[in-house]
């Protein structure tokens, strides 16, 4: 559906907007990008969001090189949208910027009621790039600095078709290339959460000797990229060749306390024999290797939406999925979105495949992971 055609949600004002699109198509050069953004923003008239992305998929189906676009119009739901600029500067500060703003013009914009906090609050992070390395933990901790760990956090981080050259989140009518986004929901209709990825645990676990930040030079005091080729069964020469095969199906995890595991992975080897992650890792961290096979990662993704969809009276999903499953399924990428269609039914769904995805876990704690789907559904049923 064209985005010059939502102008209206059911003969409603809306109330908010979302769009996801290529950056290889929409963002080749800066007036095709602006043409979009002004187009998304004359059509929704109201608070909205979005970013490029690694892939997109609705209830239309899976697809690249396109624009997706959602609007929702409620009167059980208020928004309020945030910008924290310069992550790259201070991602801890433009975290707890963009989230401060948005919850103060949700409490602003709602009249209707009382908000102390946002139900939930939807991040979209700048990325990786060749650049520079994504900051999704530290400006992690400036939205929970900004909200509290009682609000649900959902989001991911923006991508560009697998270039790593740039990418760009959008904001009420604005272009940024560096911003948290943020948008605080705030619902009085029923709503789930929901984060999976489908790997297991293996018997294989290691401690984390020497890190620094991102860079993990040791595990179990030998080199860790080395330790890594060994884990999997295949040489350093070929992880240094090509990594994204290896942690594709063999991610690290690590353990919450109640059963489950969420992915760190590494994402290249540095000369010196180390690897560098997607996001901090701790020393004395003890990571697991976990294992998943193709039919186990869409094995998550129907769990996702069974769950989802058994909220009663579905209204409408934002679904967030890994660039590195799209990387993982290849010529499959497409059943995703296809198991989400079988679930929800004709109900509406938007979502993209992001370089990272942050998430609210069962036990309460927040953080960045990788080869993972988050999600989240609102009905059309009041709480009571």
């Amino acid at each position: 559906m064209a985005i010059t055609d939502m102008k209206k949600a059911g003969g409603k004002k809306p109330t908010f907007g979302i769009v996801f699109c290529s950056a290889k198509k929409y963002a080749k050069d800066e007036s095709s990008l602006k043409k979009l953004v002004a187009s998304a923003d004359k059509a929704f008239n109201c608070n909205w969001i979005g970013c490029t992305t690694a892939g997109e998929f609705s209830n239309y189906g899976f697809s690249t090189g396109t624009c997706v676009a959602m609007v929702v119009s409620s009167d059980f739901i208020s928004t309020g949208v945030g910008v924290g600029d310069k992550v790259s500067k201070n991602p801890y500060k433009a975290g707890k910027a963009a989230t401060s703003a948005a919850v103060k013009k949700l409490r602003t914009a709602s009249k209707k009621f009382k908000i102390l906090n946002p139900t939930y609050v939807i991040t979209l992070f700048p990325g990786t790039t060749k650049k520079e390395l994504g900051h999704e933990e530290e400006a992690l901790a400036g939205v929970l600095e900004a909200v509290g760990p009682e609000t649900i956090i959902s989001g991911g981080s923006a991508g560009d078709d697998i270039q790593f050259e740039q990418t760009y989140q959008f904001a009420n009518g604005k272009i940024y290339k560096d911003a948290t986004i943020v948008c605080a929901l705030f619902s009085r209709l029923k709503t789930a959460h929901i984060v999976d990825h489908g790997y297991h645990p293996t018997k294989k676990v290691v401690v984390v000797t020497d890190s620094d930040g991102k860079i993990v030079k040791t595990l179990d005091g030998k080199p860790a990229a080395q330790v890594y080729a060994e884990l999997v069964g295949t040489s350093l020469d070929s992880l240094k060749e090509n990594i994204v095969p290896y942690i594709a199906k063999y991610p690290f995890g690590f353990s919450d306390g109640m059963g489950n595991f969420w992915i760190k992975n590494p994402q290249a080897v540095m000369p010196d024999g180390s690897l560098l992650f997607f996001s901090p890792v701790p020393k004395r961290s003890v990571l697991t290797l976990l294992e998943g096979s193709k039919e186990d990662i869409l094995k998550a993704t129907d769990r996702i939406a069974n769950t989802l969809g058994r909220l009663p009276n579905p209204a409408f999903s934002l679904i967030i999925s890994c660039a590195g499953r799209f990387a993982y399924l290849q010529n499959e990428i497409y059943k995703e979105a296809e198991i989400m269609k079988k679930k929800f039914g004709n109900k509406p769904f938007i979502g993209f495949y992001s370089y990272s995805e942050q998430s609210t876990l069962p036990n309460g704690n927040c953080g960045s992971f990788c080869q993972t789907v988050v999600g989240i559904t609102v009905s059309d049923t009041l709480l009571r």
